[in-house]
């Protein structure tokens, strides 16, 4: 099956053939991700697509070449023998990658002539322990890093005001009817109200309910920056903004639910199908310790989703909100010379740091650019932007930095891997993961053959004062700072629940949105609001999993193996039947309308407008949706031989994606298309 199964006589030996083998299959694709992580990329093919240079400066702001190597030099001093076991696997995987390395030079081995343009083995560098955990660094980033969403947020709140809520009724009535239509377009509790925990909030003790001030308004002033900040940092890390439906799903099964009485993991990660392929399936096996299998990341030792000799477990996203955009006011210092940003009432020098860019082209640096960013001390780097011609402009009397809690070392993240791969049961492996699993933001779903089972997302969650709304721009004058680190015992968790199973896909876990504010009415302990995030998914995905698993063990039902297949390959809208009713209605005024026209007045332009073919169309689309009761969108396809109904099913899906989507632009063009100046909502 392609998959490699490595023996050895310890880890380490293991980790050397895992380093070798994942390198014979994937060298290209794990060394694409290190350059990515550290900003390096244009060392590649800068000189044939400068778009890279500019890719590489925004991800040096994040400077992970310099965290990882810090994780590194952290993890190597440690006496903890988990981490020396760790340090081990990781000198012996790069070991293996660059004995295959070695042999690729010596032409044992070759690349395919399609990638020899951008590849002359003779200058691929070795493979380092930092290396890894640069891989390891970027899939964290790409998991919980959300500027965009922070920054988009607060660009939505600031139009909307601008050009609905400050508008004069006398002259503009109809913008001045739209009052408020800002929080519309940010609605954050969830379309089906399915928690993981619907008990609420986990380590709970006696606390004061302080009703905490909202976020300020922003000004029409501060648009132009905020447009400026949304385009650097579009597209990367977990953005919802720009992937609303990205997402993934896990699902435990306790045996008292179970046909066989044991313990059932369901994973499914909703990673983009891409080939190479994102996971790298393996076994590993040495004497004692280690026997484990199931998928990796290229680039990093051990496994990260699979099973032992007595453990499984899944992960999954789970939205915690670790990222935090400032709004920096930025004046000379009193130097008179050097910038500095106004906090707490006094002036605090930003740091600069100049990173240089190598330009590459077939293995060659032929130019470099060299480019100047700056960090703010109390919170993180200043989001750069880059002109056309891959400099940096100078800065502003207005910026915007990021707190991030991946900017710190994170030493202990190799560990867990080596902690879940060797754990013997559930409770072990939950250690594992709280021991070291600080960023990443994932929701683990582990079993064991004992009959136990649970789950945990745990991550160090900021504490924030209760002046703004964290899921905006935050104002870095000092009002709005962290206060640590929420106490593990508030990160949402389960252990072996009485509903006999657990289910996740990247929704709410315990409801703190379901009044649509996830902050301020919350808990305050220790005078901060207990906070989790704001974006989470709509929960369809989390309500039908749930659903289902209940249907099947009502009445004293069980669930068997083809049972979680089916619910992974359900296919079934709940949208669509949410939303059935007024579709047919809407259907069945514009049909009634083209058959006798006058007979609904506020259809009439838009009848008549039609061409005669969408006329004729109407009463179609019509019939294929009423009789849709399945709600199933099978692909409907020749390739996959349909039924009859399968047809139709796939008919009438696509009849209401098209209507969905048509409805909310028609619904809403006129308000997102309203100009301000040079912006838009």
């Amino acid at each position: 099956w392609g998959i490699p199964h490595i023996y050895g006589a310890n880890v380490a030996d293991v980790a050397f053939a895992q380093g070798y083998v994942t390198a014979q299959d994937l060298l290209i694709q794990m060394d694409l991700s290190r350059h990515a992580s550290a900003g390096t990329l244009a060392e590649l093919l800068g000189d044939a697509d400068p778009s890279l240079i500019d890719s590489d400066i925004q991800m040096r702001v994040h400077h992970f070449t310099q965290t990882c190597t810090q994780a590194w030099q952290m993890l190597s001093a440690s006496t903890d023998p988990a981490d020396q076991t760790t340090t081990k696997m990781l000198t012996s995987y790069a070991a293996g990658v660059n004995a295959y390395v070695a042999d690729l030079q010596a032409q044992k081995f070759s690349l395919s002539p399609a990638l020899t343009f951008l590849y002359d083995p003779a200058t691929i560098k070795p493979w380092t322990e930092v290396d890894s955990l640069l891989v390891g660094q970027i899939l964290a980033f790409q998991l919980s890093y959300d500027a965009d969403s922070d920054i988009f947020r607060t660009q939505l709140s600031a139009a909307a005001a601008a050009i609905f809520d400050h508008a004069d009724p006398s002259t503009q009535p109809a913008l001045a009817a739209r009052k408020g239509i800002g929080d519309d377009f940010q609605i954050l509790a969830p379309f089906d109200p399915t928690y993981t925990l619907p008990s609420g909030w986990t380590g709970m003790n006696p606390m004061d309910q302080t009703r905490a001030s909202l976020d300020p308004a922003e000004a029409r002033a501060l648009l132009p920056i905020l447009a400026d900040a949304r385009r650097a940092v579009a597209g990367m890390g977990h953005d919802h903004q720009t992937h609303p439906s990205d997402g993934s799903n896990n699902w435990v099964i306790g045996p008292s639910l179970s046909k066989s009485g044991h313990v059932m993991v369901a994973n499914d990660t909703h990673l983009s199908l891409q080939n190479p392929p994102i996971f790298y399936f393996q076994h590993l096996k040495s004497p004692g310790k280690l026997d484990v299998m199931g998928v990796q990341f290229p680039g990093l030792p051990g496994v990260i989703l699979g099973m032992n000799e007595h453990v499984a477990w899944g992960a999954t996203v789970n939205n915690i909100d670790i990222t935090d955009v400032y709004q920096e006011t930025v004046v000379t210092c009193d130097d008179g010379q050097s910038p500095c940003v106004v906090f707490n009432g006094g002036k605090v020098p930003l740091v600069p740091r100049t990173e240089t860019i190598n330009v590459g082209r077939f293995g060659q640096i032929v130019n470099t650019v060299t480019v100047t960013l700056y960090d703010v001390p109390q919170h993180g780097p200043i989001i750069p932007r880059v002109n056309s011609d891959h400099t940096v402009q100078a800065l502003g009397s207005t910026e915007m930095s990021i707190r991030y809690t991946a900017h710190d070392p994170a030493p202990k993240l190799a560990t867990v891997l080596y902690g879940l791969d060797t754990a013997n049961t559930m409770e072990q492996a939950v250690a594992a993961i709280d021991s070291g699993f600080i960023y990443g933001n994932q929701n683990w779903v582990i079993g064991d053959d004992q009959g136990h089972f649970g789950w945990t997302q745990y991550t160090l969650a900021p504490r924030r004062p209760a002046t703004s709304a964290p899921w905006k721009v935050l104002p870095g004058d000092g009002s709005a700072e962290w206060n640590g680190y929420l106490d593990p015992i508030y990160i949402p968790h389960a252990y072996d629940p009485a509903a006999g199973f657990i289910a996740t896909a990247n929704n709410d876990p315990i409801g703190v949105t379901d009044d649509n504010d996830p902050f301020f009415d919350e808990p305050v302990v220790d005078g901060m609001p207990l906070y989790l995030g704001a974006d989470y998914d709509p929960g369809t995905r989390v309500g039908r999993i749930t659903k289902r698993i209940q249907a099947a063990t009502a009445n004293g039902g069980k669930l068997a193996l083809d049972d979680l297949q089916s619910i992974q390959a359900d296919v079934v809208s709940e949208w669509s039947q949410a939303l059935l009713l007024r579709f047919l209605d809407a259907a069945q005024a514009l049909a009634e309308e083209i058959a006798q026209p006058g007979t609904h007045a506020d259809l009439t332009t838009l009848a008549q407008q039609a061409s005669p073919i969408s006329q004729q169309l109407v009463p179609a689309a019509l019939a294929a949706v009423q009789g849709w009761s399945s709600f199933s969108t099978e692909s409907g396809v020749a390739e996959d031989s349909p039924t009859a109904q399968q047809v139709s099913d796939s008919t009438a899906a696509v009849m209401m994606q098209v209507w969905v989507r048509r409805f909310a632009d028609r619904t809403f063009e006129d308000e997102t298309s309203a100009p301000v100046g040079s912006s838009s909502l």
